[in-house]
């Protein structure tokens, strides 16, 4: 293991235990949450037992940048459960990554309140897109053969 993947692992492993303690405050750069957080906002990122679709979570993406997305759904990683999100004003989802990387959920800050208290439509939006994800997969897999 190269000493930058084992420096990325460290900083990961300190960023989830500083939210396992208190919320982590972060700095929000980029517009794929808009206008639900902003750029230049602060959102305050906590630790869950359990996440579900609708919650918007932070990340690390295998290439050590920082995304705060929608949690759409779960899908198969690695022979495990793995978590699919994806910005709310993003085109695409992010391929499905192990729970190893969520640093947390969003708990407050400087966003809309419903970032913070998922209302149940959201959720079922959230729902919905993972559904019409899941039947994209299908039509190609059926369209291969």
């Amino acid at each position: 293991m190269s000493s930058t993947r084992t420096g990325d692992e460290k900083l990961l492993r300190a960023l989830r235990e500083m939210a396992d303690e208190d919320p982590l405050r972060l700095r929000v750069t980029g517009q794929c949450m808009s206008p639900l957080v902003n750029e230049g906002d602060f959102v305050e990122v906590s630790r869950a037992r359990l996440y579900w679709p609708g919650d918007v979570i932070a990340f690390r993406t295998p290439d050590g940048r920082l995304l705060l997305h929608r949690l759409i759904g779960y899908w198969r990683h690695s022979h495990r459960l793995g978590l699919v999100t994806q910005g709310d004003t993003c085109s695409s989802c992010e391929a499905s990554f192990g729970f190893d990387r969520v640093i947390g959920r969003v708990s407050g800050g400087d966003c809309a309140a419903s970032l913070v208290s998922i209302p149940l439509t959201d959720r079922l939006w959230t729902l919905g897109r993972f559904a019409r994800l899941v039947f994209k997969r299908i039509l190609v897999r059926i369209k291969s053969r």
